[in-house]
């Protein structure tokens, strides 16, 4: 008989959830206590494991919220028994055919989960795919990552969070290909828009932040940045310049230029939320003010 799966209760006030993402497909045979999704709610972010071995059926999508006690699969317990028209095999050809279907399951072609773009095409690198937690898998696959490119600080060489963002910081992603044919005008800014909708954790954080800006005094925080290079570039340059273009150079080129930099590495500050939806924007619009002899005018580059 088979063994329904449901969104267990993580508190008396969450009644709904989400099912952020599956760790198997519909049709696997899993183990045992193996992870099969995580959900997340506003207040945590907790993986579901199997409650016996057998084949596992998805009647619910992942991004999708359910309710607390929902039905969103089903495990088809295995069966242990040998079958009665044929004799029972010699403990040691049993235990192959056993043990191979998880293998086999690693090394098929199907649609990788979870926008997989991790280039897995050794079964090492499914393995450390598969050892990850589920934010560091997201967050990899948000930014098409070669996860065997990342060096791991955690227990064993285990790759977490802050790895990827230093990967990143060290060599920062983008997506150049669209942005030359932005230049080239073969696809508009649209192209470069992607959309996410927001988890629970994260409109309950943008529900609080919001509260406190209306509620609370704003303050501005001044940090000091050597200047130093950046000096010696623009006397060595500055008479050149001058020259060219008619115009003193000045330290805004270099703002910008360390700005277009700082929001490649982080794509969350060059984002704005659209109801429940996160947009963000894989080109940087940055608008400089200049007087001019009519006034006062913001060009954007």
């Amino acid at each position: 008989m088979a063994i329904e799966i449901k969104i267990p209760s993580v508190g008396e006030s969450v009644q709904e959830a989400l099912l952020a993402e599956w760790f198997k497909q519909d049709g696997d045979v899993v183990q045992k206590d193996e992870p099969l999704f995580v959900i997340e709610t506003d207040k945590v972010t907790l993986e579901v494991v199997a409650e016996a071995d057998g084949m596992l059926t998805i009647t619910t999508a992942a991004d999708t919220p359910v309710a607390i006690g929902a039905v969103v699969g089903s495990i088809e317990p295995s069966k242990a028994e040998p079958s009665k028209d044929r004799p029972a095999q010699p403990k040691e050809k049993t235990k192959k055919p056993a043990a191979s279907p998880a293998s086999d399951l690693e090394k098929t072609s199907k649609p990788p989960i979870d926008g997989e773009l991790l280039s897995p095409t050794t079964h090492k690198a499914v393995q450390i795919k598969d050892a990850l937690a589920p934010s560091v898998r997201r967050l990899i696959a948000e930014k098409n990552l070669d996860v065997s490119r990342i060096k791991g600080t955690g227990p064993k060489g285990r790759i977490n969070k802050g790895d990827v963002l230093l990967h990143l910081e060290q060599a920062p992603a983008g997506i150049p290909e669209k942005v030359d044919a932005l230049k080239e005008g073969s696809v508009s800014t649209e192209d470069l828009k992607e959309r996410k909708p927001m988890t629970p954790i994260r409109k309950r954080i943008a529900q609080r932040l919001l509260e406190a800006k209306q509620n609370t005094a704003m303050l501005t925080t001044i940090n000091e940045i050597d200047m130093g290079n950046c000096m010696d570039i623009r006397t060595r340059y500055k008479e050149t310049f001058k020259k060219r273009h008619n115009v003193s150079l000045g330290f805004m080129s270099f703002f910008v230029s360390a700005a277009v930099q700082a929001l490649k590495e982080i794509p969350e500050i060059n984002a704005f939320l659209d109801g429940d939806t996160i947009v963000y924007h894989h080109y940087q619009h940055i608008g400089v003010a200049v007087g001019s002899e009519r006034g006062l005018v913001v060009p954007v580059l």
